[in-house]
């Protein structure tokens, strides 16, 4: 998979037997083997009830488009498995994995505005923008985004890792939270970390980003240093918190997300292989 994929809208184009579907179905994908790789099914293979399509552009000269299935429990047919989006990573390797991110956003995004936030009509989506339209008042609504920060807390050789409340069992992870209105990105990293574990940090420097499709967030990656105070979880939202060596790791997440691309960076820093953690 080295084809660049193109984000497209064309509220007019409706898919053709080849072009590949991106069906969504409760936080998870349908994807279908083709001999050693895994892909999406094309238009032809699907068999069940499809309530929503949305074109989202072209994987090369192939046509995308995101779907959504409302059956309570659907078949998705011969040699067709639904996936949950995270597994689905594993699968499809970063590039593609993105598209399934793409149509997994849009498909919350179309069922959720239907009708319109401010009279309350229902919506008609743009022709050529990814967004709706109300025809009474004329509202337009594009998909949401909502920013978070996400932040590897530096201590002289050590890292802060915390265990979260809907972490995975025994997986330690970085601090993050939404920005809210009318703050800015640093201010936000340094209110999270001082809000969920009670230190103080400075020193805050971008380091990337990635779109998160759980639900409709992007992540923006930063590291910070630690200033001064003691750690002071809040329940909350933590369950555990500490100070870690590279000699000394816990349990991280997988390398899907930018907090392993965090760790992973840190480690190099420290002159210790990623792979080894």
């Amino acid at each position: 998979m080295n084809q660049p994929f193109q984000p497209l809208a064309d509220a007019n184009r409706t898919p053709t037997p080849e072009d590949w579907c991106v069906v969504v179905h409760a936080g998870s994908v349908i994807l279908r083997a083709n001999g050693s790789n895994t892909e999406f099914p094309h238009a032809a293979d699907l068999s069940l009830e499809i309530t929503q399509t949305t074109f989202i552009g072209l994987y090369g000269e192939r046509a995308v488009y995101a779907m959504a299935s409302e059956l309570a429990d659907p078949n998705p047919g011969p040699d067709l498995e639904l996936v949950p989006l995270r597994a689905a990573w594993q699968l499809l390797g970063e590039q593609t994995w993105a598209i399934a991110s793409r149509a997994a956003q849009v498909v919350e995004w179309e069922r959720n505005h239907q009708f319109c936030g401010r009279c309350g009509n229902p919506t008609a989506k743009l022709e050529n923008e990814l967004g709706r339209r109300c025809p009474v008042c004329s509202l337009i609504a594009f998909p949401r985004i909502s920013p978070a920060t996400i932040t590897l807390i530096e201590r002289g050789n050590e890292i802060l890792l915390a265990h979260g409340v809907h972490h995975a069992p025994e997986v330690y992870a970085l601090i993050a939270g939404f920005v809210e209105a009318g703050e800015s990105l640093e201010e936000c990293v340094v209110r999270e970390i001082d809000e969920e574990i009670g230190i103080a940090v400075d020193r805050v420097r971008y380091f990337g980003s990635q779109s998160w499709p759980f639900p409709h967030s992007i992540m923006l990656g930063f590291t910070a240093q630690y200033v001064s105070g003691e750690i002071a979880v809040n329940p909350a939202e933590i369950e555990d918190a500490r100070w870690f060596t590279i000699d000394a790791m816990p349990k991280i997440p997988a390398r899907m997300s930018i907090a392993r691309a965090l760790i992973d960076d840190w480690a190099r820093r420290q002159g210790r292989d990623p792979d080894s953690l």
